[in-house]
């Protein structure tokens, strides 16, 4: 692949606006960097985890982009598929080296079930152990 990106691996981080306790994100996010090798952090644009994700990396000098599903400018027929939308481009943009889900609802679910039927490391964290999971492949 060429481009901007070449070369560079990218992680995509997901969970729910709800956000997952900051002792979460930050044992999750140092312990994701040591699980599988990546450069950059792609997360979406909403409030909870995908802002609290992205700040950590930033805190810590770590590139980290945005990726904000298209609620009010978007073409699907339903502003509920924009998210899936959204998640399925940042997998064909950005060809992820894994998945990092955080406790989420529906959106969370999709960006999870995109990855594995590319084949990609979904992993979960596991709120009660405070470690990762990886999805059955």
């Amino acid at each position: 692949m060429t481009g901007f990106h070449s070369g560079l691996r990218f992680a995509i981080f997901a969970g729910g606006r709800d956000g997952s306790g900051t002792l979460d994100i930050e044992t999750g996010c140092q312990l994701a960097r040591k699980l599988v090798r990546y450069d950059v952090a792609v997360v979406g644009s909403a409030e909870g985890v995908d802002l609290m994700v992205y700040t950590w990396h930033i805190i810590h000098e770590l590139p980290a982009l945005t990726c904000p599903a298209k609620w009010t400018t978007g073409t699907a027929h339903s502003v509920r598929a924009e998210g899936p939308t959204r998640n399925r481009l940042m997998d064909r943009w950005f060809d992820p080296v894994a998945i990092y889900c955080f406790a989420g609802g529906y959106g969370t679910a999709d960006m999870a079930s995109v990855g594995r039927a590319k084949g990609r490391p979904v992993f979960h964290f596991d709120h009660n152990a405070m470690l990762w999971r990886r999805d059955a492949v």
